[in-house]
């Protein structure tokens, strides 16, 4: 394929923009996958909620390491996927 001329390249946002694009809603995705994911475990109405003084230690621990497990690596994911697809476009 030939080069473009110059002045005429096609109008690309920058990589910075992208990245935050897809990060964020990667991050909202994730959210609510989280979300359905706590209402079907068997027994739990949901997430364990921190503030109630029922709730033992250990599993409103395990939902947060869990929660922000799920959240980066959806975000880190996404926003590899998005530098990849802009720089590959670049060539």
């Amino acid at each position: 394929m030939p080069p473009e001329p110059l002045g005429r390249r096609s109008p690309r946002p920058p990589i910075d923009l992208v990245c935050l694009g897809a990060g964020l809603l990667a991050g909202v995705t994730a959210r609510a996958l989280l979300t359905r994911v706590w209402g079907a475990v068997p027994g739990l109405r949901g997430r364990p909620d921190p503030s109630d003084r029922r709730v033992g230690w250990a599993p409103v621990m395990v939902a947060a390491a869990l929660d922000g497990a799920v959240v980066a690596a959806a975000r880190a994911l996404a926003t590899r996927a998005a530098v990849t697809g802009v720089v590959s476009s670049d060539r």
